[in-house]
């Protein structure tokens, strides 16, 4: 397993590998589902005893433009998002310590992308179902402890999970600014003439 979770990409993508018809024994795709391979790959490679790679061009990968990774965001994406966290909790219940952290980062990564593409959607649904992404985004920030909560180094990250507080801390950072480089008196009175052309 620590080829998938050292090479995401290439671990998770179906293209570029060929498996023995015995691990699809007991194991399909998952019909109807966008991002199916991300759904499976992990499994089959935790079912084989051994991995050959290859580390020579002999495929001929064809990008098409009309494709689902080149259209617009839709909720079908969201199904990316339900892969990884099956296969975070995958790593966890078989105790697979090297591939909790990664995965944990990767969840991460796909719940701040999805919120910004959800909230951009701007409807009822996709605005609950961000809600939803974001409280999960929550709980797995607290649990990957100070290192990446640090707000300076992963502040798209912080952003998407507590909008209000960075919005807080962008307001600040700029107070801040404004002190230091035209002095306390100069910063107040700007805020009062603001806040007076609001009344």
């Amino acid at each position: 397993m620590d080829f998938y979770s050292e090479n995401y990409f290439l671990g998770t993508v179906a293209w570029n590998k060929i498996y023995s018809r015995e691990v699809f024994l007991q194991e399909r795709y998952p019909v109807g589902k966008l991002h199916e391979d991300a759904f499976l790959t992990y499994r089959l490679l935790y079912r084989v005893s051994k991995i050959v790679y290859i580390n020579s061009m002999l495929y001929y990968y064809y990008r098409n433009e009309n494709s689902i990774m080149h259209s617009p965001y839709s909720l079908s994406r969201i199904a990316e998002v339900e892969a990884v966290e099956e296969q975070y909790q995958f790593f966890i219940e078989h105790g697979l310590e090297k591939n909790i952290l990664p995965s944990r980062e990767k969840l991460i990564y796909k719940y701040t992308e999805h919120i910004y593409s959800l909230q951009n959607m701007d409807n009822k649904y996709s605005l609950e179902i961000a809600h939803k992404m974001r409280k999960k985004l929550r709980i797995l920030l607290r649990q990957s402890g100070r290192k990446i909560i640090k707000v300076e180094n992963n502040m798209w990250y912080f952003e998407a999970a507590y909008p209000k507080l960075a919005d807080c801390y962008w307001k600040a950072k700029r107070l801040k600014f404004l002190v230091c480089t035209q002095g306390i008196v100069h910063t107040v009175s700007r805020i009062i003439a603001r806040a007076i052309k609001k009344l």
